[in-house]
């Protein structure tokens, strides 16, 4: 592992979410009540340029930012929805429905759509939508309650597997219900038969998941963590269905500082960045780290 970057945003920050696209690194955060940007090529990781920010309002919540292939989306205060193109300018969608929660693309025969929670007439419902302009209302198969998924501060991937057409889902985990209740399950959710199918994982011990990523590396499920006041690993073999702490030797590095709220990113050189994330302290860390995990420790 190693230490790419420190002090790569200057600013004191409230808040902050980083990610890739157009093969740039993204940082947004927030200083003094405004939205700002630094960039970097996904390659480097260590020389940054500020990246001026147009058409977003300081309402906007850094978490609920997703990417698909080709837009950024963003859901504000009062449940608006913002995208951009380019990553830079953002322009407000004209939506049907209030968006309560993002979850990012639900894989499907069709490459997918983007999962999303909104609100009809004072009910939440699950949809899906192309362009959070038009959504198609979707019915649960279970008798599981949509209140039941956090509507915030979640962590949320896509697992769209090539060896099998039943591996074709999302996975969330931490965050807050609505009524503001932490969410500590890890939930599937997948399209079946026209209806939105759920599941919840199985993962041994008692370790919280407020405030953790997930990734997916080596084709392997992960969430970082925390336990015990140090980062942790717990990690999946098959696709999310079933945790377990990671061996230590896929530990991260006892230097690296201990982090909630990371942001995460697996890239095409089998590397892992980790950037920033808040601290034991309940202050903004500003760093990234690059590194790979042994890819045997799990045999």
């Amino acid at each position: 592992w190693e230490d790419i970057s420190s002090d790569y945003i200057s600013n004191t920050i409230s808040e902050q979410k980083t990610v890739l696209y157009n093969n740039r690194f993204i940082t947004y955060f927030i200083s003094n009540e405004t939205i700002n940007a630094v960039s970097s090529s996904a390659s480097d990781g260590e020389n940054w340029s500020v990246a001026p920010i147009n058409g977003l309002p300081t309402s906007v919540l850094l978490p609920s930012l997703k990417v698909d292939e080709d837009n950024l989306y963003i859901i504000d205060e009062t449940n608006k929805v913002f995208k951009s193109n380019d990553g830079f300018t953002w322009m407000q969608t004209v939506s049907d429905y209030p968006v309560i929660a993002n979850y990012g693309i639900l894989p499907s025969g069709n490459n997918g759509r983007n999962l999303v929670i909104v609100d009809d007439n004072n009910t939440h419902k699950f949809a899906q939508t192309d362009d959070f302009t038009n959504f198609e209302i979707m019915e649960v198969a279970s008798k599981t309650s949509v209140s039941e998924f956090p509507v915030r501060d979640f962590t949320s991937i896509s697992i769209n597997s090539s060896s099998s057409h039943t591996i074709k889902y999302i996975i969330i985990a931490g965050g807050y219900k609505v009524d503001n209740t932490a969410n500590n399950d890890v939930w599937i959710i997948q399209e079946k038969d026209g209806k939105i199918s759920d599941l919840k994982s199985k993962k041994t011990g008692s370790t919280s998941l407020a405030e953790s990523t997930l990734f997916f590396y080596d084709n392997s499920t992960y969430l970082l963590t925390n336990f015990a006041g140090a980062n942790s690993l717990l990690y999946s073999d098959n696709f999310g269905l079933e945790w377990k702490p990671a061996s230590e030797n896929q530990s991260l590095p006892a230097e690296m500082e201990f982090r909630k709220k990371a942001s995460v990113i697996t890239d095409n050189e089998k590397y892992i960045w980790i950037f920033g994330g808040i601290s034991e302290t309940q202050t903004q860390i500003d760093d990234v780290w690059r590194g790979r995990l042994n890819k045997f420790a799990q045999d």
